[in-house]
């Protein structure tokens, strides 16, 4: 087993403050995870897919923490290439 998670639309909307409509249609703009089914009449989203999509956003929309962020992995770069 993997240890994937799937959520429900009412999860996906309250974790990325999306409407139902927005969800889909970027979903079908292929700018948003798009649903599995997991029956009939019932569609679910890979939770680790949704993360990845707000950690996206707030990297797009965060340039300065971008920045600071790849200042600290060079950091830890150059402390591991040091020797000790």
């Amino acid at each position: 087993m993997s240890g994937q998670q799937i959520i429900r639309l009412s999860d996906v909307k309250a974790a990325t403050g999306l409407s139902v409509s927005t969800i889909y249609r970027l979903a079908s703009e292929e700018k948003f995870p798009k649903p599995i089914k997991l029956g009939s009449r019932s569609s679910g989203w890979v939770a680790s897919e949704i993360q990845q999509w707000l950690t996206d956003r707030i990297k797009a929309s965060r340039p300065e923490v971008n920045k600071l962020s790849q200042v600290e992995l060079n950091r830890q770069g150059d402390n591991q290439l040091s020797p000790k």
